[in-house]
């Protein structure tokens, strides 16, 4: 009764500080913006308009994400931008939460403790933006907890869940197909009288849905071929990937990247791996220790320099909560065998957790202004896209070179080009550039859109040198990102352009050399 008490207690603290947790992430729900994650809502937004994924929305990922998207936004139907990201934050807080009273309920104080760690730091790993890494690190952790249950069978309902997050997984990301693997083989070895039946069912299920709504070939064309080149050394477009790093990141953790708050929580729970991997191996845990290593190294399968929070780091949030996991895992093991080299274990651990919600870095008592968050992260999706709006007729469409797809959400605009986006990885891709080629010849663009940084390693095509208009910002007397073609420009009216040079400081210069008058 104590024992049960002391948990209910536990969890009911767990609860309120969650609970706040989330507010915090609520409160941030609108500010940062990542091509990753609006390439995943603007798809969506594009398939609740009629558009296939693959054959008419190019898109290199796995399609789960999408779908979740696209049935988002067909239930929410959000009319703004703002609402928009708003809707497909919530989602993330309300599935972490969700997993955190399934982990709570279904391992106890291990999963409380786990959830009050992990959500404090996955605000560094971009844990709370709308990524598919976001959502497929709860059913992994909850495969290896389930690994070291002292349960000797599942039920039935359990073998159900199982076998859905498996296939959840596969589907959300491809990276972390080899982990989801390894975690659910190790579960069927682990759990003899598991029902393989629900196994097949659930493939079946699945591969049925991918043959009646994706066309394989492109899938298979985008999501393998081209994402072959990330085992490419020195590959212009995608990252390698780094075996040894892989393997002992945890290590590499400690000696390199910039010193601050993230660096010092990550070196702090490599730390506590460290001393817990030899500690087990010390008392003949071989097994365990190696499980977690494979584990870990099939987590970190894309890694980046240590030290550097949010952009890129969202590719390591597997990691980090394995990390978590193992030493928890770790802890219970010494318990269990009445080991006293635990002790000291918990003791840092909770250390770290106190410096993860009060060092100067933390989020949960920063002060923000979500109105300026929002536009320092948006704006120029906003504005571009309702000057787009606000000039367009319904013949009117949109190219955009680069990552900066929301532009078709916030201008409302169609697309040009066959595959809709036109990203970075296509360049010299010799079936994309024809059809960009061949798309500024039989179905020319109104709207040509480049983000403006790209325009030092992006070459802007010829033709929008000759035939399109550069927009203006009258408050920098700078460019912007926004051309129009000729065409177009020479039918606006006037009092349309004086309309966004006021209310959004885009000005057009029609002088005679760009007039077609004057031609």
């Amino acid at each position: 009764m104590h024992k049960n008490l002391k948990k209910y207690l536990f969890f009911f603290i767990s609860s309120i500080f969650l609970i706040f947790v989330s507010y915090r992430y609520f409160l941030y729900s609108v500010s940062f913006a990542f091509v990753d994650e609006y390439d995943n809502v603007v798809a969506g937004y594009f398939m609740s308009k009629g558009y296939s994924l693959f054959s008419q929305i190019f898109h290199n990922r796995q399609f789960g994400m999408v779908f979740i998207s696209y049935v988002l936004q067909v239930i929410t139907k959000p009319e703004s931008l703002y609402s928009l990201i708003l809707v497909h934050r919530l989602s993330i807080i309300f599935f972490s939460f969700a997993f955190f009273l399934l982990l709570s309920v279904r391992f106890g104080i291990i999963g409380m403790v786990f959830s009050v760690l992990f959500e404090v730091l996955k605000f560094f790993l971009f844990g709370n933006l709308f990524l598919a890494e976001s959502f497929i690190v709860y059913p992994v952790v909850y495969f290896f907890l389930l690994y070291f249950d002292d349960k000797k069978e599942i039920s039935l309902l359990e073998q159900i869940f199982i076998v859905v997050s498996f296939i959840f997984v596969v589907f959300m990301r491809e990276v972390y197909i080899p982990l989801a693997l390894f975690l659910f083989i190790a579960l069927l070895v682990r759990y003899k009288k598991f029902n393989k039946s629900f196994l097949f069912i659930g493939l079946v299920i699945a591969i049925s849905f991918v043959f009646k709504f994706i066309d394989l070939k492109e899938y298979y064309y985008q999501l393998v071929k081209l994402n072959s080149l990330r085992l490419v050394p020195d590959s212009k477009h995608f990252e390698g990937v780094n075996i040894i790093s892989s393997l002992f990141y945890f290590i590499i953790l400690l000696f390199k990247g910039p010193w601050n708050d993230f660096r010092i929580i990550s070196v702090a729970y490599s730390l506590l791996f460290i001393l817990s991997l030899i500690f087990l191996l010390l008392k003949n845990k071989e097994k365990i220790a190696l499980f977690m290593f494979i584990a870990l190294s099939l987590a970190a399968i894309r890694t980046i320099e240590p030290g550097k929070p949010f952009y890129g780091t969202y590719r390591l949030i597997q990691f980090y909560a394995l990390l978590i996991s193992s030493i928890l895992v770790s802890i219970i093991i010494f318990r269990r065998f009445k080991i006293k080299m635990g002790r000291p274990i918990e003791i840092l651990l909770i250390a770290v957790f106190f410096f993860s919600v009060f060092n100067k870095s933390s989020f949960l008592f920063t002060k923000i202004d979500r109105n300026k968050e929002f536009n320092i992260a948006y704006n120029r999706y906003f504005v571009g896209g309702e000057v787009i709006k606000l000039l367009k007729k319904d013949n009117d469409k949109l190219f955009v070179d680069g990552y900066d797809s929301l532009l078709f959400y916030t201008s409302q605009a169609k697309p040009s080009f066959k595959y809709v986006f036109y990203y970075p990885v296509m360049i010299n891709v010799k079936m994309y550039e024809k059809e960009k080629n061949e798309m500024f010849i039989t179905n020319k663009p109104s709207f040509y859109f480049i983000d403006c940084i790209s325009r030092s390693t992006a070459k802007i095509p010829k033709i929008v040198e000759r035939e399109y208009v550069q927009f203006s910002y009258d408050r920098t007397k700078g460019d912007t990102c926004l051309y129009i073609s000729k065409e177009k420009a020479y039918t606006i009216d006037p009092e349309q352009l004086n309309k966004i040079a006021k209310t959004y400081g885009y000005f057009l210069n029609l002088s005679p050399k760009n007039d077609l008058k004057y031609q």
